[in-house]
């Protein structure tokens, strides 16, 4: 998955309710970024 992937299901899907709006651009790569690590990816 990309950061570009987790950024746009951050930002939310139709299935869940997004907090991404909560967040700003900054903000949801950094959260990107993160998620990448705890993957090992």
């Amino acid at each position: 998955m990309s950061e570009a992937d987790i950024v746009t299901a951050i930002k939310g899907l139709k299935k869940h309710p997004a907090f991404g709006a909560k967040l700003n651009e900054e903000q949801l790569k950094a959260v990107a970024q993160h998620v990448k690590q705890l993957a090992g990816k």
